[in-house]
């Protein structure tokens, strides 16, 4: 049995991971097909939509496992300090959640493939485990001092509670759009 997570944020992010690895899961028994299929030319399919978050996390995870076997203050009183997001945390993470309206240009190393099979779940929901191990392993740090580079830029860095938050609504927004565009494809479908 893991061991359970004293810090309130870290406690939020885990329990938004693990809604977004049921909802991945629900996505398991598409074809290939299904997966990518596009509503629109330019749209991205819901494989499309894993892809991107698999692609784009992993630079995160790089980045979270290095502060992390690096980080500094763990102890009992970082387990109580209260987690206050930082002023670009929160433009950034405004940036890449589900409340943007519209599309935003993602970099072009953030890009998903243009067509995936169905192991793209399962790379998911393996990419979810590691980075829920990450969260866990964090707990104790303290989550306003640590500070992560943004795999955008080097120049441009947030904390470490930040860091989780950008994963955690990212994944929401394209989720979100990966159901969209499942309900799309049912409306498509003749009856």
């Amino acid at each position: 049995m893991e061991a359970s997570v004293k810090n309130p944020h870290l406690q939020k992010v885990i329990a938004s991971l693990e809604r977004t690895n049921e909802r991945v899961a629900r996505l398991a028994d598409l074809t290939a097909e299904e997966l990518n299929w596009k509503p629109a030319p330019g749209a991205w399919s819901i494989g499309q939509c894993l892809s991107h978050l698999i692609t784009a996390h992993a630079l995160y995870v790089d980045k979270l496992e290095k502060v992390i076997s690096n980080g500094w203050s763990r102890n009992k009183i970082e387990k109580k300090r209260k987690f206050r997001p930082g002023w670009f945390g929160k433009w950034f993470i405004k940036k890449v959640g589900p409340e943007i309206n519209g599309t935003v240009k993602s970099p072009k190393y953030f890009l998903p493939k243009d067509s995936v099979d169905k192991t793209i779940i399962g790379e998911f929901l393996r990419q979810q485990d590691q980075i829920i191990a990450l969260v866990r392993k964090a707990d104790g740090l303290n989550l306003n001092k640590n500070r992560i580079a943004s795999p955008v830029t080097k120049f441009l860095r947030f904390k470490l509670g930040d860091g989780f938050s950008v994963i955690e609504v990212h994944e929401e927004r394209h989720l979100n759009q990966a159901e969209r565009v499942l309900a799309l494809q049912k409306e498509s479908k003749p009856v």
